[in-house]
């Protein structure tokens, strides 16, 4: 990606993730955003992410949210997966809402999403839409498809 990329546009996506949405019947990983456009030079990065939990954020119980590239059934996400964007989480028993990011993790196709708690989770996501090449986005696209476990 180029240093002088401006941002073009930023899209907000806002709202609650079923339970242990990590596998299984109607608690699959839910996708937030797909683009299947023509358009080579339109990317999106993660800026921003907040998580509470659904009742009351006063409430002492926590959530966690994953943001990954590809609709994976796992238990137990890390920042050290290739697919995993970022993490975010809320804990209600005092240290409030946290978040860990790839802040260069460039999206092509698609965004998902995995709660990681037996609670519904509130998300708020600040996706900016962002120029790459051509060249850039065939590349970002071998690189999602090369992270994806069902590859």
């Amino acid at each position: 990606m180029q240093e002088d990329d401006e941002i073009m546009a930023l899209r907000i996506l806002k709202g609650v993730l079923p339970p242990n949405a990590t596998g299984g019947g109607a608690n699959d990983p839910i996708n937030l955003f797909t683009y299947q456009g023509k358009d080579l030079t339109r990317a999106w990065r993660v800026s921003h992410m907040e998580v509470t939990n659904y009742a009351s954020p006063s409430i002492s119980t926590s959530t966690g949210v994953v943001l990954h590239t590809h609709e994976v059934y796992q238990a137990r996400f890390q920042i050290t997966d290739n697919q995993v964007i970022a993490l975010g989480w809320y804990d209600g028993d005092g240290a409030g809402m946290q978040t860990m990011m790839k802040p260069d993790h460039t999206i092509i196709t698609e965004l998902w999403a995995s709660n990681t708690d037996s609670q519904d989770a509130n998300y708020i996501i600040y996706l900016e839409e962002v120029g790459v090449s051509p060249s850039e986005n065939i590349l970002y696209q071998m690189k999602e498809r090369a992270q994806s476990e069902d590859f």
